[in-house]
């Protein structure tokens, strides 16, 4: 059984009018992953280069857009592929350098990451998605790719728009935050990012291990945050997550 996609309902309108343009157009994909299952909360459009040129130069303005985006993404978003929208003819030679893109992306992202987590990988499957749309057919073409291996080959998933986001539950918390640390003042000495990942590390440490109180009771990451059911049918949110 192939890896099941499930595209929030309203990111087809967001596709719909990037087809509407009549032009190439990438972009990020924006959602969770599970093991079984992706979850595209939406679509974001990588805008245009004031002189573009393509190959080598479209690829790195989309990678540049990714770690910027993948900074600003709230809590248990990340991006999880991305999509191009193109003619037919248009978008048979870009399988190839769209899934080289996918693996620049990952390389990029996981830098992002170095100083929120112990391990490279933060995710909970390798497994990223190559969307392409067919602006004049409208037809989506989607597959798979293990990222973490660089001979697999995509493999077809199963694609279906649904309505989830309005029963996602959303859990907030606000974090103050003053850190001063003391760097080398020789003229010669480089402060290089990796030192300053190291300084700042040990601080992060503190908050990573600080206790989360949920309506002022301390929960264990295996305690569901909410249990409803509608007739035969239950809905369980885990707080670990």
């Amino acid at each position: 059984m192939g890896r099941g996609v499930i595209v929030e309902e309203t990111v087809q309108s967001t596709i719909e009018e990037l087809c509407s343009r009549k032009k190439r157009q990438f972009g990020l994909l924006i959602g969770q992953n599970t093991q079984q299952r992706s979850f595209i909360a939406t679509a974001i459009a990588t805008a245009a280069q004031e002189n573009e040129t393509g190959g080598e130069s479209d690829d790195a303005w989309v990678v540049e857009h990714a770690r910027q985006v993948v900074r600003m993404l709230p809590g248990g978003f990340e991006i999880v592929g991305v999509f191009l929208v193109a003619s037919p003819e248009m978008t048979e030679p870009h399988q190839g350098p769209l899934r080289n893109l996918l693996y620049k992306i990952y390389t990029v992202c996981q830098t992002c990451y170095q100083l929120t987590k112990e391990e490279p990988s933060v995710m909970e499957t390798e497994e990223r998605i190559l969307l392409q749309i067919s602006s004049t057919t409208r037809k989506y073409t989607c597959k798979v790719l293990d990222i973490s291996d660089r001979k697999a080959s995509p493999r077809p998933a199963e694609l279906k728009f649904q309505s989830f986001l309005s029963r996602w539950h959303t859990v907030s918390c606000q974090v103050a935050f003053d850190w001063t640390s003391r760097l080398p003042t020789v003229e010669k000495s480089v402060v290089s990012t990796r030192q300053l990942q190291l300084y700042a590390r040990q601080h992060l440490k503190v908050l990573s291990s600080a206790m989360c109180l949920c309506d002022g009771e301390v929960r264990s990451k295996s305690d569901l945050l909410e249990m409803s059911y509608v007739g035969a049918i239950s809905t369980l949110c885990t707080f670990g997550h």
